[in-house]
């Protein structure tokens, strides 16, 4: 979750670089992920990480 934060609070160009998208797309998916998919967070592992995991 630091990684993820750290991302998200730093400068929107590593945001991209990191993981392939801008931070409003991800903030786009992760909401339309949570909605009609389901996507939820786990134990151990946030869902906003889940997803920037698999985008990474």
């Amino acid at each position: 979750q630091l990684w993820l934060s750290e991302l998200l609070a730093g400068h929107p160009l590593r945001f991209r670089e990191q993981l392939g998208i801008s931070q409003e797309a991800f903030s786009i998916l992760f909401r339309k992920l949570q909605m009609e998919s389901g996507l939820c967070s786990s134990r151990h592992v946030t869902a906003d990480e889940q997803l920037a995991i698999f985008l990474y």
